[in-house]
C-alpha cells in the first residue's frame, strides 16, 4: 500500500471470513506483536494504528501511508505492489521504475560505459553541438565532449568520454542495445475496435528504431501520412481544408510519450493505435506527482529533465509547461473534443492520451476518399456545388434548400432545389416532408450511403 496508490490504505485485523472475532482470545501479548509488525517487517513504511470496537469485538486497524518519495520494501528487500485485492512482488526492472516513478533515482543519468564518442550518430550530434554552441556563445576551445558533459549527457571516466543513458537516447546510433524498448510502434486498425484472429482489422503496423528525435519524426510523419482531410464551412459560407487532428497536437502528443516516458521499463515501447474515431497514444510509466489525469493542464514535473532540456537546444520541446494546454486550445479550435488523459495503474504503469475526431458528427469526408465513399465515376461527376452541399450535410446532419441556396455560390432558390433534387436522383440524399410544400421540409443523407459508412 506504501507503494501502490497515493490515497493509502488500511489493514483491518481480527476479521474471520468476513466476520469479526477480535483479540480477546489472544491476549495483550499476541496484540502487541501485531502492532510492532509492521517496523520489524517494514521498517521504511509510515504506518498507525489503533483498537476500535467492532461488533462488541476489539479490532486493530492499520492506516499505511502512501509514500511518495521512496520505494518501501521488506526487511529481507523485497519489493511488493498492491493489485485490487492481491500483492504483487516487483520484479527488478519494475523497482527500477517505482524508484523512477517517484524520484528516488534518476534513470537518465545512469553510465552506459560501453557507449563513448563514437557511439553517438555524427548528424544528431554536431546538430545537437552547434546549437548549444549558437545558443549559449561558447568559445570554441570548448570540444563536443565538454559540451556533453556540461548540459550533463556524459563524463569522462578512466580518461574516457562516456555516455550518460540521456546523451545516448539523445543521439545515440543504437539505443536499444542499451533500452530494447527504445521504439514507437504505429498500429493503425480498420473500425472502431480492436480485432483479432480471422477477424483481424489490422491495415498498417510499423516499429521505429533510433534515437529519441529520430523517433518523434518518423512516428510523427507516420501519423501524419494516415489523416484524412475534410472541407469545413466557414462563417462566410466558404470552405477550408481542416486534417482529422490538428497537426501540431498530434505531434505534442507523440513528443510527451517519447520524451515523459519512464526508461526503467527497458522493454516497453510506445505505442500509437489509430482508430477510424480516435488516436491513442500510451506511453511506458505513470504520471510523476503532483501531476495526474486531473492536474495534467495545471502542473508539469518531467521525469527526464536532462534529457527534455537537452532536446530543447534542438527545437523539439519548449519546456514551457504549456504543452498539454496548447493541444486543448488546438482540439477546441478544431471543434473537436478536449484530449482526453489517463493513467492505468498495475504492475506496468502507464499513461494514455487520446484524440477523439467527432466522427459521429463526419460521417462522410468529402477529400481524396470520395471515391472509395460514392463510387469513382459518381465521385467524378460531382459538381463543386454538389460537394459542399454534401460535406454541409456530413457535418450537421440535415438541411434545407435554403441551406444549400446560402452555402453554394448558385444565385436563385430554385437552383439551389435543383441541386437537392439531382443529388437524389443519384441517390446520395434523402428529402423528409410529411406532406407537399412541408414548411419543415429537410434533405438527409441518404439511408444507403450512412449504412455503407457505418459498416
Amino acid at each position: 500500500m506504501s507503494n501502490a496508490d497515493a490515497r493509502g490504505g488500511i489493514i483491518a485485523v481480527g476479521f474471520h471470513n468476513g466476520e469479526a472475532e477480535g483479540f480477546e482470545q489472544v491476549g495483550e501479548r499476541k496484540l502487541n506483536d501485531l502492532i510492532y509488525a509492521p517496523a520489524q517487517f517494514c521498517p521504511n513504511a509510515h504506518v498507525h494504528y489503533k483498537t476500535v470496537s467492532y461488533d462488541s469485538k476489539t479490532i486493530l486497524l492499520f492506516f499505511v501511508e502512501y509514500h511518495e518519495s521512496r520505494v518501501v520494501e521488506l526487511s529481507d528487500g523485497s519489493v511488493f505492489t498492491r493489485v485490487g485485492d492481491r500483492n504483487l512482488e516487483l520484479n527488478p526492472d519494475q523497482v527500477a521504475q517505482l524508484r523512477d516513478d517517484k524520484g528516488e533515482t534518476s534513470i537518465e543519468t545512469e553510465l552506459i560505459r560501453n557507449a563513448g564518442i563514437e557511439a553517438a550518430d555524427p548528424t544528431l550530434l554536431q546538430l545537437f553541438i552547434q546549437s548549444v554552441r549558437s545558443e549559449r556563445d561558447l568559445q570554441f576551445d570548448k570540444s563536443d565532449e565538454d559540451i556533453l558533459i556540461q548540459r550533463r549527457l556524459g563524463v569522462i571516466e578512466n580518461s574516457r568520454f562516456v555516455f550518460r543513458l540521456a546523451g545516448l537516447l539523445l543521439l545515440g546510433k543504437d539505443p536499444t542495445l542499451s533500452i530494447p524498448g527504445c521504439k514507437v510502434r504505429f498500429i493503425r486498425y480498420e473500425g472502431v475496435t480492436e480485432r483479432t484472429g480471422s477477424e483481424l482489422n489490422v491495415i498498417k503496423d510499423h516499429t521505429f528504431e533510433g534515437a529519441v528525435p529520430d523517433l518523434i519524426e518518423q512516428s510523427t510523419n507516420a501519423v501524419l501520412s494516415q489523416l484524412r482531410e475534410y472541407r469545413a464551412l466557414r462563417p462566410d459560407g466558404k470552405f477550408d481544408l481542416r486534417p482529422e487532428y490538428p497537426h501540431d497536437c498530434v505531434r505534442e502528443a507523440i513528443v510527451n510519450a517519447c520524451v515523459h516516458r519512464s526508461f526503467g521499463l527497458r522493454n516497453q515501447p510506445v505505442f500509437i493505435r489509430m482508430f477510424d474515431n480516435r488516436l491513442e497514444v500510451e506511453s511506458p510509466g505513470g504520471f510523476i506527482a503532483p501531476v495526474t489525469p486531473e492536474t495534467v493542464y495545471e502542473y508539469h514535473n518531467p521525469r527526464n529533465p536532462f534529457l527534455m532540456s537537452a532536446l530543447q537546444f534542438m527545437k523539439i520541446v519548449r519546456m514551457a509547461n504549456e504543452g498539454t494546454r496548447r493541444m486543448r486550445h488546438l482540439m477546441r479550435a478544431s471543434d473537436l473534443p478536449d484530449p482526453e488523459f489517463s493513467e492505468a495503474q498495475g504492475p506496468i504503469s502507464k499513461v494514455m492520451v487520446v484524440l477523439h475526431n467527432n466522427i459521429e458528427h463526419r460521417r462522410v469526408w468529402i477529400d481524396t476518399d470520395l471515391s472509395s465513399i460514392v463510387g469513382s465515376q459518381l465521385a467524378a461527376a460531382l459538381t463543386d456545388e454538389e460537394k459542399r452541399v454534401l460535406n454541409y450535410l456530413a457535418e450537421n446532419g440535415k438541411m434545407t434548400v435554403s441551406d444549400a441556396w446560402r452555402i453554394t455560390t448558385v444565385k436563385t432558390w430554385h437552383t439551389a432545389s435543383k441541386i437537392m433534387q439531382r443529388l437524389s436522383a443519384k441517390g446520395l440524399v434523402k428529402e423528409n416532408k410529411q406532406y407537399p410544400r412541408d414548411p419543415k421540409a429537410h434533405y438527409i443523407l441518404a439511408s444507403l450511403w450512412q449504412s455503407d459508412r457505418d459498416e
